[in-house]
């Protein structure tokens, strides 16, 4: 009889336990409106739909949904990506809760050389602004905004200052996951 009760108690806390483990799964993911812009980089354009699903695979890891609207309806006023009351009826028709604006605004190299025992030692330090604004679909109101700035250096064996593409796509990696990141980690409603 003991042991009956024992497994009845086991068979109990596994059920509470499933069913609490259900419940935290099927939260409901909140659904984000993304649009990407250039800050008039030409090698940044081509970089676009790069950024966007890197930033997508990230909010997704973070319970976000994204939407994607097609092309930005947005302004820029002041340096600062400014949504239209337009779009931000289309994100709302279309089921978002969120706007998430990401605007990558500069891409500079430097190139330090330096000799060093007769040897020409070449450095090369890439940079990438990046900017982001979280909007609420509902009301319009600004729910967070950031400024990054991601630097990495390079070492390439043949000088020149042409920017690899490579370094470009890491620096828009890591700015992708501070990007959903610092989203993740917002108390949002879910």
């Amino acid at each position: 009889m003991e042991s009956g009760g024992t497994w009845l108690v086991i068979a109990g806390l596994l059920f509470g336990w499933l069913v609490v483990a259900v419940g935290m799964r099927r939260r409901k993911p909140r659904t984000t409106a993304l649009f990407v812009l250039n800050g008039g980089e030409p090698i940044l354009g081509e970089k676009m739909p790069i950024l966007a699903r890197l930033v997508r695979a990230g909010m997704k890891a973070h319970g976000f949904s994204i939407l994607n609207l097609g092309g930005p309806v947005i302004a820029c006023r002041n340096g600062k990506p400014f949504l239209d009351s337009a779009t931000l009826h289309h994100a709302r028709r279309s089921g978002a809760e969120y706007v998430l604006i990401v605007a990558m605004h500069e891409l500079s190299c430097r190139v330090d050389e330096s000799r060093m025992r007769n040897l020409a030692a070449l450095r090369v330090d890439t940079t990438l602004c990046v900017g982001f604004q979280l909007i609420d679909a509902g009301s319009g109101r600004l729910l967070a905004e950031e400024a990054l700035a991601l630097c990495r250096t390079t070492t390439p064996i043949v000088s020149g200052t042409q920017v690899g593409s490579e370094v470009i796509d890491r620096l828009l990696s890591e700015v992708a996951g501070q990007i959903a990141d610092h989203l993740g980690s917002l108390p949002l409603a879910a």
